[in-house]
């Protein structure tokens, strides 16, 4: 259906099936934008401004991208087919050799047959007084001959040979009936087993529960494998972890009886520095009560020297108290110069002693100090040393206790093994003795079905190789359609890029216009690609979509020169449900 509508300059794009539609339509054509700035609907590639231009990386890479699948699908069924046909081939010849194998069982059998219709007489001797059919004499039976060697065509049955004859003969009837009942029976034996083998081909509910039963006792088998493994580690751990632990502990015992050395020497050295620190308060003690009775004395004397300071030397004075009356006063002796100077250097020794033992005494303060405070950071180091015996000691319990647990699950879990590898045991021994029944039963229905199903093999081969004809024909007519739509790309590419150089022209020419053209000039119509060969696989398209089934096209052919456009011309008839849309239909029809 064709449209009539007013498009501006370069506002239409050309889309490599072939159509011309408009950017701003949204009702024509479903785009999706890229990330490169173009447009893409289902079948074609739109380009947003101002025409087409040469496809970018970004287009190649979309291309590819929606190409690889869909080419790819043709690679994997040949692939496909050829593993079949090869698998096919296999068996054709594993069918052949069986039947090799039946055909000379059939050819022993009828060597044999062959043999026992031979040892059997002709009907001339047959009708003579014979008590049996006759067969062929035994090598050991001596032959009744005449005198010149030439065999007898009547046989003397009352003869000893007859009779020894007539024995052999009834023996090998006998021997004949019991093949002929063995046959009779591995017959009925094949239908037997035959029927087992159906019957086995869709396993009854015991079977399937005893497969089942393998299977989780297979599973509980490794979950129990796994969880002795992980009781196996976790005993090593915990042997570890005990290790170091009693490394650890041994190491803080060490360390304990160190600090209970240091200790027992700082309680020694403790003791010793009280005993001197007492020693040392007591001669304090008397050293003040001393400095004190100095002291007294020489006030004492002060004052009589004070009061007596004009009076001659070497004379006693009255020291006047008032605690006593006049009767109980004392004569008060008042010393020399040398005495004073003596008392007085006696005086400046004694304050020095006393500095001294002041000194000492704030140096043994300080030092009883430093040893209270080193004995209470000892006992502190001895209290946390404590602590960490008794976490270690709990840990080497819960280590013991984890270690027995251990091993009572490993017991625990080597029963429920043994237990269950006797289980196994006993369901391979049946389960072998199943597949030895399987083997046996196959090996006779093979043997038995070879010969009827060789013919429907035959037919299936040849057919399977006509379809693998069919199929690399398609497959060569499908690369030979890439091939063509390769082409076809290449084709459109190059003649976008023409038409965008003379898009460009056109644009050119009508900047540079300065006069009005003629009405005729300015009415154009957009050129359209060039008509779409018909030739080509229709049946490749059907399963295709655009751009994989793209016609060859002649795009490298002359075309009519292109004039500009102005709005002042009629309107461009733009032609969106023409024969690119009829090809648009069909193909979605037949996809």
């Amino acid at each position: 259906m064709s449209k009539q509508q007013n498009v501006s300059t370069f506002v239409s794009t050309l889309c490599r099936c072939g159509r011309t539609s408009s950017l701003d339509d949204n009702s024509q054509i479903a785009r999706g934008r890229l990330e490169c700035g173009h447009y893409i609907c289902a079948d074609c590639w739109h380009y947003n401004n101002p025409l087409p231009t040469p496809i970018c990386n970004i287009c190649n890479l979309h291309l590819q991208a929606q190409e690889i699948p869909r080419l790819s699908l043709y690679v994997t069924a040949y692939n496909d087919m050829v593993g079949r046909f090869k698998e096919l081939e296999r068996i054709h010849s594993q069918k052949i050799h069986e039947s090799k194998q039946a055909n000379e069982v059939i050819a022993i059998l009828k060597a044999k047959l062959a043999s026992f219709q031979k040892a059997q007489p002709p009907n001339g001797v047959a009708s003579l007084s014979s008590p049996i059919s006759p067969a062929q004499p035994h090598p050991n039976t001596s032959i009744v001959s005449s005198s010149s060697g030439i065999k007898s065509p009547v046989i003397d049955w009352q003869s000893e040979a007859g009779k020894q004859f007539s024995v052999y003969l009834i023996k090998q009837r006998e021997t004949l009936a019991a093949c002929q009942r063995e046959c009779e029976s591995l017959k009925s034996r094949v239908n037997e087993l035959t029927a087992q083998l159906e019957a086995k081909n869709h396993p009854n509910a015991e079977t399937v529960t005893a497969t089942e039963r393998a299977e989780l006792m297979e599973a509980e088998l490794e979950g129990l494998h796994e969880r002795l493994a992980q009781c196996e580690d976790d005993l090593e751990k915990a042997r570890a972890e005990l290790g170091a632990a009693n490394s650890q502990n041994q190491q803080i015992s060490k360390e304990a009886a160190d600090s209970r050395k240091e200790a027992a020497q700082q309680r020694a050295a403790m003791a010793k520095v009280r005993f001197e620190i007492a020693s040392l308060k007591s001669r304090c003690e008397t050293a003040e009560r001393d400095l004190a009775s100095a002291r007294a004395s020489l006030k004492a004397k002060d004052e009589a020297i004070k009061a007596n300071a004009r009076s001659p030397r070497g004379r006693s004075i009255d020291l006047p108290s008032p605690s006593r009356s006049a009767a109980e006063r004392t004569m008060v002796y008042i010393p020399t110069a040398t005495e004073l100077e003596q008392s007085a250097t006696r005086l400046v020794s004694l304050q020095n002693d006393v500095s001294r033992l002041n000194r000492e005494k704030s140096a043994i303060e300080q030092e009883i100090a430093q040893l209270k405070e080193s004995l209470k950071s000892q006992e502190e180091e001895n209290r946390a040393l404590g602590g960490k015996l008794r976490q270690s000691a709990e840990l080497a319990s819960e280590i013991g206790k984890l270690h027995l647990a251990a091993n009572s699950r490993a017991e625990a879990a080597e029963e429920k093994l043994l237990d269950i590898q006797k289980e196994m045991q006993e369901l391979k021994e049946l389960m072998e003795t199943q597949a030895q029944e399987n083997k046996a039963m196959q090996n006779t229905a093979n043997i038995a079905s070879g010969l009827t199903k060789l013919t429907e093999h035959r037919s299936r081969i040849a057919q399977l190789e006509s379809q693998l004809a069919e199929v690399t024909c398609v497959r060569d007519k499908a690369i030979t359609q890439c091939e063509i739509w390769k082409e076809n790309r290449d084709s459109w590419k190059r003649w976008g890029e023409v038409m965008a150089l003379r898009a460009k022209q056109w644009e050119d020419e009508a900047l540079k216009a300065k006069t009005p053209l003629a009405r005729d000039a300015l009415s154009i119509m957009p050129e359209e690609p060039p008509l779409m060969s018909p030739e080509g696989p229709p049946d490749l398209g059907k399963s295709r979509k655009r751009p994989f089934d793209m016609p060859d096209t002649d795009v490298d052919a002359s075309h009519a020169a292109a004039k500009p456009h102005t709005d002042q011309g009629s309107p461009i008839t733009v032609d969106s449900g023409g024969e690119g849309t009829e090809r648009k239909r069909a193909r979605f029809t037949a996809s």
